[in-house]
């Protein structure tokens, strides 16, 4: 019996040996195993240039800690926009070199630039993913961190705005106001004006921008696009890249105007200007060239108003003057002419009053000729008030026809004329060009001028379809480009 007991003891001390052997393995096993984590991440010195909430960089920093001893990695960083639903794939933004983990030290935290000069993202919120791989196993993936690992650091890696660095500089529309302002009738309403938009970025940035005109009736609710501006590029706050835009013919009415200024290849309002903000913009007066009618008028002469001679036919011959339109006229009617005379026979002071084209430079057919003599009653200035169109003739020629011999004399200038324009014929059919000689002969005419006939909408730099607002290959039309200087 006690063998048997010993025997029993025996086996149970060598059972219990071999159970603590087996513990000590086991535990000794699992503490050589490195477990890698995250004890921060965070985001720092974020770049927004502009001030718009957005940032063209920033810094998305990690510290990661290993159980024990130290471990090699590298880093995958995913990025997709923002998924309140968590159910969008991510997008691999940058793969790490190789990285040492040396405990739980905050001696190896380490960043990863987002922006340049990595690649840069578009305007947005974005979600991010990190993924720690080992350097031994590239395909393990040790510990991932993502907007749904933790409330506490989805703040962090959730709605982040970023943008682009282009489209970082700060762009604003500093100034849109009128100048070239055509009113030829004094109505205040102007067939021609220049829309002059100066656009300035931050101070020593360079940027490609265009603009979206939109216009509306000043009683409408809504805009639509007037037109879009080519690509022009600004350079901080100078005014000698601001760009004027020419509206003319448009139909009598009030305008309010909108603009929005753009990156090139951007697709987000940077800055607007409209009636709000700026009164220039609110209820512009416009209307088409054919409205813009301004009404002149002038006495036409070539005579100095002092009078050495005077001249006579023994028949009934004829005198006339050269003269022409005025310089822009758009519509001219003669309303009076006037012809002074001396040494009148009181019985026969008759003359025939005519108005005559041009041909080769002499009188040539009537553009007025009324039937009846006219009295001239004055020794001096004698007038009559016809209504005679001249609008069709750049050159015409107005005179009269004596009709009785020796009924009066005609004054004339006899200074050296600076314009040979006094004619005289027997017969009303064969003219002699008189070189030495001013006839007393004058016409008051009253002329209109418009504005140039133009399309609806001209610029100084070139327009594109609104249909192409956001393509990338935008056409220009084939109109001038010109940079307007304030």
């Amino acid at each position: 019996m006690k063998i048997i007991l010993r025997l029993f003891y025996i086996i149970l001390i060598i059972l219990l040996a071999v159970f603590l052997t087996n513990c000590t393995s086991s535990t000794d096993s699992k503490s050589k195993k490195q477990v890698v984590s995250f004890q921060d991440v965070w985001f720092s010195d974020a770049v927004d240039n502009d001030g718009d909430g957005y940032n063209s960089y920033a810094r998305l920093n990690f510290d990661l800690d290993v159980s024990r001893g130290s471990l090699e990695v590298f880093v995958k960083i995913g990025v997709r926009f923002t998924d309140p639903l968590d159910t969008a794939g991510y997008y691999l933004y940058l793969e790490s070199g190789s990285l040492v983990i040396d405990g739980t030290t905050t001696e190896d935290a380490v960043y990863i630039a987002v922006g340049y000069p990595n690649d840069e993202l578009p305007e947005g919120g974005f979600d991010f993913l990190i993924q720690v791989c080992a350097q031994s196993d590239p395909e393990k993936v040790l510990v991932e961190l993502s907007p749904a690992n933790d409330d506490n650091l989805s703040n962090v890696l959730t709605d982040i705005p970023l943008e682009e660095s282009f489209t970082d500089a700060g762009l604003a529309i500093y100034d849109a106001y009128w100048t070239g302002w055509t009113d030829n009738d004094g109505d205040s309403y102007a067939s021609e004006a220049t829309l002059v938009v100066d656009v300035d970025v931050n101070v020593g940035n360079t940027s490609d921008v265009f603009l979206v005109i939109y216009q509306k009736n000043y009683t409408s609710g809504s805009y639509s696009v007037l037109a879009v501006s080519e690509v022009f590029t600004v350079s901080g706050s100078s005014s000698e890249d601001a760009m004027g835009f020419v509206l003319t013919n448009f139909p009598h009415n009030l305008y309010d105007f909108k603009i929005e200024a753009y990156y090139d290849g951007g697709y987000y309002i940077e800055d607007t200007d409209d009636p709000v903000s700026n009164a220039d913009l609110n209820d512009v007066a416009l209307e088409p060239a054919t409205e813009d009618v301004q009404t002149l008028n002038t006495w036409l002469w070539w005579d100095d108003g002092s009078y050495e001679e005077a001249y006579t036919w023994p028949s009934g011959g004829y005198f006339a003057v050269q003269f022409q339109k005025p310089v822009e006229a758009i519509n001219c009617t003669i309303t009076s002419i006037a012809i002074n005379v001396t040494l009148r026979d009181l019985a026969y002071c008759y003359a025939r009053f005519r108005v005559w084209d041009s041909f080769s430079n002499y009188p040539n057919n009537y553009i007025y000729a009324p039937a009846g003599d006219t009295y001239v009653g004055y020794d001096n200035w004698n007038y009559i008030s016809p209504t005679i169109d001249v609008s069709s003739y750049s050159t015409f020629y107005v005179g009269f026809q004596q009709i009785y011999a020796y009924g009066f004399y005609l004054r004339a200038d006899l200074t050296y004329p600076s314009q040979v324009r006094s004619y005289e014929s027997s017969s009303g059919t064969s003219w002699s060009l008189l070189s030495d000689r001013d006839y007393a002969i004058q016409v008051y005419v009253e002329y209109t001028l418009s504005g140039k006939q133009k399309n609806s909408v001209e610029t100084r730099g070139e327009w594109i379809s609104s249909d192409n607002l956001y393509s990338d290959d935008r056409q220009t039309s084939p109109m001038s480009s010109v940079s307007l200087n304030k």
